[in-house]
């Protein structure tokens, strides 16, 4: 098989299977083609997410979500072709006279966003009462998960998307976390703390910040592991020009009971142990800088107000949501799923 057939997936392959597929390569796009090897339409990322959004079952043919009309470009005068195709297009399909795809070209005009100079804030001041007594001698992001401490896979995993500037807030037992990361220069990071004389929630510790930044900011709870693609994040947060990005991620919950529908005392239907599908807040966002305004100084004030506030001056705050690994180690229980996942995610 040649590279980059990597990407040629089957229109009647499913949703679920495509997006592991999308995740096993560099190249976020696939190209849909038929039994017979004609080209149907592109799937990239965005695409599979906004699936999500719309409720779209994991179990549907990947034609059913592929765009059907991308650009796309013939290998007998491909180079006349690109001159006239905006930079935006990172991966193009390369058709022959019968439609059928026989490579891939990425336009030299095409630059990809660095993430090195986009801030991350890392929330790590919390009490962490619901690990306790686990947490009255070490702050839960020390707490090891594998051979090291949740923040320090955090980082690496920030640093392996290329971030490099990370702001750590402390405030429960700041000076061990503080003497275990330094400046990050062991990691390959720069690293500078938000001391919280107070818990100041998960937006309040936004205020210490020392400068405000120029590009808009990466923020995630401390006690979150995922394999979300930032990349993409961040890039979705510019094509839809939002405020702020909120990381989502569907959550189930079964109703043990059969329900019943009443119209006063008659019964409509009955639908057994149903379940009900929500999207969660996923504790990871993209903020753009001017927003630090809005919250107050010296304060407890939550990222749930900040929205909140976001959302009532009709400015737009955009859902993201992760088909990726994610765990928030909020309970007991969640610490020891975190053991058992990290082999196979981290």
């Amino acid at each position: 098989m040649k590279p980059w057939e990597e990407v040629l997936i089957h229109s009647d392959t499913t949703v679920r299977i495509a997006i592991k597929q999308l995740e096993q390569i560099s190249r976020k796009i696939l190209f849909v083609i038929g039994g017979d090897r004609r080209f149907l339409g592109t799937v990239t990322d965005g695409d599979i997410r906004r699936a999500i959004l719309n409720n779209k079952s994991f179990e549907l043919p990947i034609l059913e979500i592929a765009n059907t009309q991308p650009v796309i470009i013939f290998d007998d005068n491909a180079e006349l072709q690109l001159l006239d195709i905006h930079s935006k297009h990172r991966y193009l399909p390369l058709l022959n006279d019968n439609k059928c795809v026989v490579g891939i070209f990425e336009p030299k005009g095409y630059e990809c966003k660095s993430l090195a100079d986009i801030p991350v804030v890392i929330m790590a001041g919390g009490l962490s009462k619901r690990l306790r007594p686990i947490t009255e001698n070490c702050p839960k992001p020390l707490l090891k998960v594998g051979d090291r401490p949740i923040l320090e896979t955090i980082i690496c995993n920030l640093k392996s998307h290329g971030f490099h500037e990370i702001y750590i807030s402390v405030n429960y037992k700041a000076e061990m976390i503080i003497n275990y990361f330094s400046d990050g220069e062991h990691l390959g990071v720069k690293i500078r703390y938000l001391h919280e004389n107070k818990p100041l929630g998960t937006a309040g510790a936004l205020k210490l910040l020392p400068e405000i930044p120029q590009k808009p900011i990466i923020v995630m709870n401390g006690d979150v592991l995922t394999k979300v693609d930032f990349k993409g994040l961040l890039q979705s947060h510019y094509d839809n020009h939002s405020a702020i990005t909120i990381c989502t991620k569907e959550y189930d919950i079964e109703v043990p009971y059969g329900v019943l529908q009443l119209n006063n005392h008659n019964v409509v239907s009955l639908h057994e142990k149903p379940k009900h599908c929500f999207f969660i807040n996923a504790g990871i966002y993209v903020l753009n800088p001017e927003y630090l305004g809005m919250i107050p100084s010296n304060s407890q004030f939550d990222m749930t107000s900040l929205v909140t506030k976001i959302i009532d001056s009709n400015d737009k705050c955009h859902a993201f949501p992760i088909h990726e690994y994610w765990l928030d180690i909020g309970q007991k229980n969640d610490f020891h799923k975190a053991h058992e996942d990290y082999k196979l995610h981290f």
